[in-house]
Formats: C-alpha cells, sequence, structure tokens
C-alpha cells in the first residue's frame, strides 16, 4: 500500500484515500501512518456524539493530523445553521443553480 501511495503522490497534488469508519475496522487506523493529513467525515443525520468523540480520540491517540471536518446530510433547517450558511448556501445555488435546473 505504501509503494501505491508513493506513485499516487508523484502523479497528483492531492490523494484522497476513503476508508471505512475507523470504530468499524482498522483500516483507517493503519493508513494514518502513511499520510500526511487526515479529514474526518459526518453524517449530521446518523453520527452519534459519542462516536464521533471516541474516533477522534483514537485518531490523536496514533497522532493523526487532523485538518479538517466534513459534515454531510446537514439540512439547512439544521439547528446552528447560520447566517453565513443561508448567505453562501443562496449564493451558491444563485449561481450553480439547484439540483432541480
Amino acid at each position: 500500500m505504501e509503494q501505491l501511495i508513493d506513485c499516487l503522490q508523484a502523479e497528483a497534488d492531492v490523494v484522497i484515500i476513503d476508508t471505512p469508519p475507523i470504530l468499524v475496522v482498522t483500516d483507517a487506523a493503519v493508513l494514518t501512518n502513511k499520510v500526511h493529513d487526515v479529514v474526518v467525515v459526518v453524517n449530521a443525520k446518523l453520527t452519534q456524539q459519542s462516536a464521533l468523540a471516541r474516533s477522534i480520540a483514537s485518531l490523536r491517540k496514533i497522532d493523526a493530523n487532523i485538518c479538517g471536518v466534513i459534515v454531510n446530510e446537514l439540512s439547512r433547517s439544521s439547528r446552528g445553521y447560520s447566517y453565513y450558511g443561508d448567505y453562501y448556501a443562496h449564493n451558491y445555488e444563485a449561481y450553480y443553480g439547484t439540483a432541480d435546473s
């Protein structure tokens, strides 16, 4: 796997490796020492806060460089969606259109 990652890094500016959830299998933990950064993906509708906390703790324990979080399945009506979220969503839709258009 390390050779594959090295080969891909030689060919591309950014290599993204999608792994199963860290609490389910060890793939993510094993790959962490072979990559520069880790982005945690959270499903707003399904991920429990305790599971997210355990995932972050597991990544920190193995010195993963957590550089960000992606939250998917987040509805615009979710608690905490701010003025900026509405502003950017509106302008995004105005520029790119919606899935219906």
